[in-house]
């Protein structure tokens, strides 16, 4: 009869032993996803700088675009001077307020110069 309160008393310890493992407020650290968040980091800087990039190479457009016309060789050259500035960017145009194309480059974009896109959702 002695044996079975000793029995009870290990059961318990035992489990209160193994309830205390399994409720340990330690985070579970899996080198996987620390690898995963340095990645995720890495491409977040990547993409950020690479928008920083367009943001500046589109005001310094601006900027030069507004001492030139804006349409015609003068503009199809600081067009092409952000370009080549820009790995990102495939083309560049100037649109009018009203919608008109009025320069892109790179020359193969030259036959949408004068069409009116100020009927698409973007505009």
């Amino acid at each position: 009869m002695k044996a079975f309160p000793a029995m009870v008393i290990l059961i318990i310890l035992a489990s209160s032993v193994l309830l205390t493992a399994c409720t340990s407020t330690e985070p579970v650290t899996d080198p996987q996803l620390a690898e995963m968040e340095a990645v995720a980091k890495d491409l977040t800087t990547s993409i950020d700088a690479g928008l920083a990039d367009i943001r500046a190479g589109n005001r310094n457009a601006s900027r030069a675009l507004s001492t030139t016309n804006l349409s015609g060789v003068e503009a199809e050259a600081v067009l092409s001077e952000n370009l080549i500035q820009s790995s990102w960017a495939l083309s560049s145009v100037v649109i009018s307020p009203k919608g008109i194309v009025l320069a892109a480059v790179p020359e193969n974009y030259a036959g949408i110069v004068g069409s009116d896109l100020s009927d698409h959702a973007f505009f």
